[in-house]
């Protein structure tokens, strides 16, 4: 089903601004513990086949902790400044340094920047999955996108609070934060999603879509790609159909499957991937 725009389950916005706030689906465990110098992940999860599976892993706490300070702007960027070159030349370094941009004269988060500077942690999970589909034989690029999807929107739903005050996060955290503290909003799991994709199908083929107050992704249809149900949420841009994945949870819509609410715009945006 073609849509100039679509929504998604836009249910999920109560107020939720900490992880015992959450909204979860009940198979789902998510616990992080501190051993050492060590931030040690257990996560249940169900599949794309609706199989229980778990996924542990272990980050460098201090690593960690470093790399999610990165990002952010400090909320005195917005207040008003002498416009000469040399202002305007750091603050376009501060914007770079906290993975944010500006565009049409308006700050937002460089999700490209972000995906980048955090690939580390969501290439171990895309190697995992590739892993866990080829125990299976069924390791293809199809099966690759929504087993991926799958593992985002079980992360429980919640909006995250500022981790300082005085910082500007655009309502997003990052990546390694999303791990390290089990939750995650819309934007930052769409973020999150799009990171693991990288590393799964080529980056050329994932957009992001942003409506008010909502963001999701948009996906290449490959000749391989079931296209002819006329319940496929899809997207016909320039360069091909994208199809909807809306990763925000704890409903687990399929990739491609129409959400509840549908708006008459969306601004499309690219993901620029830099591969080593």
């Amino acid at each position: 089903m073609k849509y100039s725009l679509f929504g998604a389950l836009m249910a999920l916005s109560f107020g939720l601004y900490a992880q015992r706030n959450y909204t979860a689906n009940d198979h789902v465990r998510y616990t992080i513990d501190e051993v050492g110098d060590e931030y040690q992940i257990q996560y249940t999860f169900k599949d794309h086949r609706n199989a229980l599976c778990r996924i542990s892993w272990k980050l460098d706490k201090a690593q960690t902790d470093k790399d999610i300070a990165v990002f952010g702007i400090p909320k005195s960027m917005f207040e008003p400044y002498a416009d000469r070159p040399e202002v305007r030349a750091r603050r376009h370094r501060i914007m770079a340094r906290g993975l944010f941009k500006v565009e049409k004269n308006t700050v937002m988060v460089d999700k490209s920047a972000m995906i980048n500077t955090y690939r580390e942690y969501t290439q171990v999970l895309a190697e995992w999955m590739i892993d866990y589909l080829r125990t299976y034989y069924v390791d293809n690029r199809m099966n690759r996108i929504r087993l991926a999807m799958a593992f985002v929107q079980d992360i429980p739903y919640a909006i995250p609070n500022d981790i300082d005050p005085n910082w500007y996060y655009g309502g997003v955290i990052s990546t390694p934060n999303i791990l390290t503290c089990g939750f995650g909003d819309c934007d930052t799991k769409a973020i999150l999603f799009a990171g693991i994709l990288c590393h799964l199908i080529n980056p050329g083929d994932i957009r992001f879509a942003g409506e008010p107050g909502h963001m999701y992704t948009l996906i290449k249809a490959s000749p391989n790609d079931f296209t002819t149900d006329d319940k496929i949420a899809y997207y016909q841009l320039p360069d091909g159909m994208y199809f909807v994945a809306e990763t925000a949870g704890p409903g687990r819509l399929d990739f491609g499957e129409e959400g509840n609410l549908e708006y008459s715009y969306a601004t499309v945006e690219r993901v620029y991937f830099e591969r080593e």
